[in-house]
């Protein structure tokens, strides 16, 4: 489910991010994950690749990966959900840093990854990102780095200042930026991973205000959302779902299924042609597999189920199914499976 995505959270953030940047913000609407109903739900996954396309923008916007550091001052803590406050919670920043590490993925794609190396006297946090268009890594690179050095310094209430800052990617035409955002000169390009590292003895250093106990309910709170985590519906799982609704509501019009996928009618007649299918086709395939469900699960007149499915009387239904089925509603009925055997389906309500 996190192999290769981002949560709505994340892709949110990035959205608002283009949208303000002044960019062409309307042609990432049909991209899977970016839709308004999509980005309201905090459930969902969003492709990565959609994620990645508001990157690009973002860095072509900002003139070069570093944008990345000016984008973190807004990431203000609950911009990524609950990872925010994870990894601001522990009775230690290394606890809180491990603890981020862990549930990275609650937030961002699966092949982001950071450990916490000891090494004598030093703790490092290593890197690896699995974005591979150059400009885009290094600006992901930049932002990860750059956001758990920031929630850190929220985290202990005051400025944690690294050692050293190493990143893979070649230096730019001046580092001052760098210099000044992470609060160090010692900053190393073109080396073998993305890290920084501070004294362990500041990583040591109890957190203030630390709460025993909220560390694990947050964890408990990140373990729930991964588990109820779901995919990015596509574009026709989204228009079956509204078409649906339209026959529980007895709405089904072009223009009424466009509303609930808020687009125009003319939209929507578009996007089925891509599709290889017609809204008449859509309609006929959805009345009939609602039709053929309600005598096989339900014990409804004849007459309600026609009325369920748009016609206006049992007659009609009794014709449409001789069209579909070549036999009648009653035969139909009558192969059912036995109500006594086992995984019989309920009664439909709607």
């Amino acid at each position: 489910m996190h192999e290769w995505t981002v949560s709505a959270h994340c892709a949110r953030f990035f959205r608002a991010l283009v949208r303000d940047s002044g960019g062409d913000s309307a042609r990432f609407d049909e991209l899977p994950g970016l839709s308004s109903e999509d980005l309201g739900d905090d459930l969902i996954r969003v492709p990565t690749a959609s994620a990645v396309a508001l990157w690009e923008q973002l860095v072509v916007a900002g003139s070069g990966p570093f944008v990345a550091l000016r984008l973190t001052d807004a990431a203000d803590i609950g911009t990524f959900g609950i990872w925010d406050y994870l990894s601001t919670c522990g009775p230690d920043l290394r606890t809180a840093f491990a603890t981020a590490a862990e549930y990275l993925r609650v937030v961002g794609d699966a092949d982001t990854r950071i450990e916490g190396i000891e090494d004598g006297s030093l703790y490092t946090l290593r890197q690896s990102v699995g974005v591979d268009v150059p400009d885009v890594a290094e600006a992901f690179d930049l932002m990860t780095l750059a956001v758990f050095l920031r929630r850190a310094g929220e985290a202990t209430k005051t400025p944690l200042v690294p050692l050293k800052v190493t990143l893979a990617h070649r230096a730019p035409a001046g580092v001052r930026r760098h210099a000044e955002h992470f609060g160090t000169r010692n900053i190393e390009f073109e080396a073998a991973a993305n890290s920084v590292t501070f004294r362990l003895d500041d990583v040591r250093r109890p957190l203030p205000g630390f709460q025993p106990g909220l560390d694990r309910f947050l964890r408990g709170c990140a373990d729930q959302i991964m588990a109820t985590s779901r995919a990015t519906p596509t574009w026709q799982e989204r228009f079956r779902a509204a078409l649906d609704s339209a026959f529980r509501g007895d709405a089904v019009a072009l223009d009424q299924v466009a509303a609930r996928m808020h687009i125009s009618g003319r939209s929507l007649q578009r996007r089925l042609s891509a599709q290889g299918t017609t809204w008449r086709g859509e309609v006929a395939a959805a009345r009939e597999e609602r039709a053929l469900r309600l005598l096989r699960e339900t014990d409804l007149p004849q007459q309600a189920i026609a009325a369920r499915v748009g016609y206006t009387d049992a007659r009609t239904l009794r014709r449409a199914m001789r069209r579909w089925r070549g036999e009648t509603p009653e035969a139909q009925r009558a192969a059912r499976p036995d109500p006594t055997g086992p995984g019989i389906a309920q009664p439909l309500l709607g």
